[in-house]
Order: C-alpha cells, then structure tokens, then sequence
C-alpha cells in the first residue's frame, strides 16, 4: 500500500511541488542573455518545463499502472483471477483464465472462454478447470474429444471413472475399456463385464 491518501488518478503531490520549485528557482534566476538575444533562464525554463511536464505524464502514468497493479495483487491473494489475452479469434480470446468468484460480473465461479481456457468452469479447445469442456479437457469433470479428469467423458477418456470410445481408468466404460472394472464389448483389466452380450 502506497503510503498517504492520494486520489485513485494523480501523482503524489511531491512530484507537482518539485515541478512548481523548479520553474519558480528558473523564473527568478538573474538574466543571462546570450549570443541570440534570448536569456538562457528563459531557453532553460522552456526547456525544463517541456521536460517535467512529460516526466510529470511519465511519473502519473507509472502511479496509476502501479496502483492497478496493487489492486490486482489483492485480488489475487483473494483468490480471484481474471486475465483475458487482447488476442481475438473472432469475439473468442486467444487465452482466458478466470478464478474465483467476481461480482462486477455476478459470477460465483470463474468462468474461462477462450481458445486455451483456464478456470473453476473453462470452454476452449484445450480447457483445464474444476469443469472442463473441449477438445482437450484437463479437470475433475472432463467433456471432450480427449478428456482426463476425476470423471473423464470424451472419445479418448482417462480417468478415475472414464467414459468413451476408448476408456481408460479405475471403473472405464467404452468400446474399448480398460481398468480395475472394464466394461464394454472389449473390456481389458481387473474384472471384465462384457456388455452389451450377443
């Protein structure tokens, strides 16, 4: 936390009172007038006051960035994230990552949509969360085409209990299973239940 109550968008008032210092030191300085009849005071008061005002937009600029900074920080400590890339597909973020609950956006779980999807619910073509749904599902509810999860449905699925063409995990169901209990018309594993039987 930034020491002082400073407003949300300006400087501390140390960097406007060392601007204001400077230009009255210039403005009051003895009149040296040099070979083309302008006083070097006044050449180095336009000079320095060009240069602080930008340095004044800099300094303002890092302040603000650093106190959005601060607040992302605690956001985070909170347990509450939320980053979408500025890259677009479409209206689809190349990257998305959301956790935690956040009340701008009435949501209670972080929701992640985006290409690459990461969340407490995340939707994309490769998406790991709690519940995760896409091509490539990582999460402890997994839909897709290749999903690994605690309960893993997809095409190619590996879990503790896998659902799919191909299933793979403690109790795996599927056309081709196998597991601790496999069941399907190939079962492979521990116990085989075949089913459907001819």
């Amino acid at each position: 936390m930034v020491a002082g109550n400073y407003d949300q968008d300006s400087p501390p008032s140390g960097v406007t009172s060392l601007y204001h210092a400077l230009t009255l030191f210039l403005s009051a300085s003895p009149a040296i007038v040099n070979h083309d009849g302008h006083t070097i005071s006044s050449k180095l008061t336009r000079r320095i006051s060009a240069g602080s005002i930008m340095r004044l937009h800099v300094g303002q600029t890092v302040f603000i960035a650093a106190r959005k900074w601060e607040q992302s920080l605690e956001r985070v400590r909170k347990g509450i994230m939320r980053y979408q890339s500025s890259v677009m597909v479409g209206n689809v973020p190349v990257i998305s990552v959301a956790f935690g609950p956040d009340a701008r956006s009435n949501q209670n779980r972080g929701r992640a949509v985006g290409l690459v999807a990461v969340g407490d619910v995340a939707v994309g073509i490769i998406a790991v969360g709690a519940i995760a749904a896409g091509v490539i599902a990582v999460g402890g509810l997994g839909f897709g085409v290749v999903s690994v999860g605690g309960l893993a449905l997809g095409l190619v699925a590996l879990g503790g209990l896998a659902v799919g063409g191909v299933a793979v995990g403690g109790l795996a169901a599927g056309f081709r299973s196998l597991g601790g209990l496999a069941i399907g018309p190939h079962p492979d594993g521990g116990l085989r239940v075949y089913w459907p039987t001819s």
